[in-house]
């Protein structure tokens, strides 16, 4: 498994970046892991989730970006995370995975890296789809990770012709204020903290120390490699060039 790091990157160039890194783990037949964050605070939603979901004058007040995912679920607000993106080509045993087999994968090589945080990891049996509900943190699917009965992992996944993506948001620090504004519904911030926690809440650790834990478990199972410089070149510029695609105002 290839990996690579990229910090800082605007939303919509965060978004095409995974597709892209799925193109590029086909060509190359292996799959590819990206741990990234963002250059400011942006709100996503789901490949299918309805606009009306989103207070847009809230967004601009708060000066917050908004992007919509290639993958489907709910709205996430990504600050004080890490970001984790994992893709597999046609061929390897993911691809071939139903939906929930490949989540449980990747939970378990995730539940092992927080385990060793010392943190008390649960799995999600799932709550079944509340249409009501736009918020990701404040759902849980089958196999997605929970503290304390709060979910602290927010995943997504789609398959396409060549590759299957899932990408998802390790919580360090929650900012339950501007979620419940930045939502139309604007959930109370005393229902938003009662469903979700941030790693912060139950443990010391450092945002680098996240970020190695996670990498070394992922090459307990897959043995990583870094990606070839020219090759982060050049994802990065299609990236850039097909960033417009993932823009909440351009399908307003």
């Amino acid at each position: 498994m290839i990996l690579i790091e990229t910090f800082f990157l605007p939303g919509d160039v965060n978004m095409a970046l995974d597709v892209e890194m799925g193109r590029l783990s086909f060509k190359l037949k292996e799959p590819i892991l990206r741990i990234y964050t963002w250059e400011r605070m942006t709100l996503s939603i789901g490949r299918l989730q309805k606009l009306s979901d989103v207070d847009f004058e809230s967004l601009k007040r708060f000066d917050v970006d908004c992007v919509r995912r290639p993958t489907g679920g709910r709205a996430v607000l990504h600050w004080n995370e890490v970001t984790y993106s994992v893709v597999f080509p046609k061929g390897t045993e993911e691809f071939s995975m139903r939906v929930v087999e490949l989540y449980r994968r990747i939970s378990e090589i995730l539940a092992k890296a927080f385990r060793k945080l010392g943190a008390g990891v649960e799995f999600s049996e799932g709550a079944g789809w509340d249409p009501k509900n736009p918020s990701c943190f404040s759902s849980g699917a089958r196999y997605e990770l929970k503290i304390n009965g709060k979910k602290f992992v927010g995943s997504a996944q789609v398959r396409m012709r060549n590759f299957v993506l899932q990408h998802g948001s390790i919580m360090l620090k929650p900012n339950w204020n501007i979620l419940s504004r930045v939502l139309s519904d604007h959930p109370s911030v005393d229902f938003l903290s009662r469903k979700a926690i941030g790693l912060s809440e139950v443990s010391s650790a450092k945002f680098r120390d996240i970020v190695d834990l996670v990498e070394e478990s992922f090459d307990e199972f897959y043995k990583l490699r870094w990606m070839e410089y020219s090759e982060v070149l050049d994802l990065l510029r299609i990236s850039g060039e097909l960033r417009g695609d993932y823009s909440c105002q351009s399908s307003i």
